[in-house]
C-alpha cells in the first residue's frame, strides 16, 4: 500500500532510523501508515489535517465535540427534527462558534436532539505535516523501529551467560502493540472524552 498522504513520517527518514536496505521500503511504509492509525487510535485524535464530512448524534447539549482538532469547517447541517418538516434540513448554519484547539462547536441554544441528525464537513488535524507535535513524530518513528526491528513477542532470550530482555506486548491490554515508552510519549495527547 503506498504511504498515506496522512503519514506522520516519512518513509524515507524511517527506512533511516531502521537501517533497513531498500529492499524493505515497501515492508517500511506499511509499517508508518499502521503506526500512524495506531498512534491516531491510541490519542483519539487525528493528527496530520484531512477533510472529512462526519455525521453525529446530536444530544441537545451547547458543545459538539468532533474528536479532533479543527482546521475549518465548510458546512454544518441539521437533518429531520422535530423543529423540521420530515426530509428537510437546516444548512448553512453559522450560529456555532468553532473551539479549533479542542475540536468542538459550541451552540448557544444547543444541538438538536436527534440519530445522526448533525452532519458536519471540514478539515480537521492538527495542519501540514510541520504542525504535528515533535514528540508524536518521534512516537511513530519509534513504533516503526519497533515494529521493523522485533517481528516476534519473545520477552527473554538466554543463551548460556547471556539474557536479553525486552517488552512483549500483554495479550489482555487493548494498548499491548505499543510499547511502553511510545505510550509515555503519547500519553499527554490522548484526548478523553467523557
Amino acid at each position: 500500500m503506498p504511504l498515506s498522504p496522512f503519514a506522520l513520517v516519512s518513509a524515507e527518514d524511517a527506512m533511516r532510523e531502521c537501517d533497513a536496505p531498500d529492499a524493505d521500503y515497501l515492508e517500511v511504509e506499511d509499517l508508518v501508515n499502521a503506526a500512524t492509525s495506531r498512534i491516531e487510535a491510541f490519542c483519539q485524535q487525528m493528527f496530520v489535517a484531512r477533510p472529512m464530512l462526519q455525521t453525529f448524534d446530536g444530544d441537545g447539549s451547547i458543545i459538539l465535540d468532533l474528536r479532533s482538532r479543527i482546521v475549518s469547517i465548510k458546512a454544518v447541517s441539521v437533518y429531520d427534527t422535530q423543529l423540521l418538516a420530515p426530509g428537510t434540513s437546516q444548512t448553512g448554519l453559522d450560529d456555532y462558534r468553532i473551539l479549533h484547539e479542542r475540536g468542538e462547536l459550541y451552540r448557544a441554544f444547543g444541538w438538536v436532539p436527534g440519530v445522526r441528525n448533525i452532519v458536519v464537513e471540514g478539515t480537521l488535524g492538527w495542519g501540514g505535516i510541520a504542525a504535528v507535535p515533535i514528540d508524536v513524530r518521534r512516537a511513530c518513528m519509534m513504533l516503526v523501529k519497533y515494529w521493523y526491528k522485533h517481528e516476534d513477542d519473545l520477552a527473554t532470550e538466554k543463551l548460556g551467560e547471556y539474557t536479553y530482555t525486552r517488552f512483549a506486548p500483554q495479550a489482555d491490554d487493548p494498548n499491548g502493540d505499543l510499547p511502553p515508552k511510545v505510550q509515555g510519549i503519547l500519553r499527554a495527547r490522548v484526548r478523553w472524552h467523557v
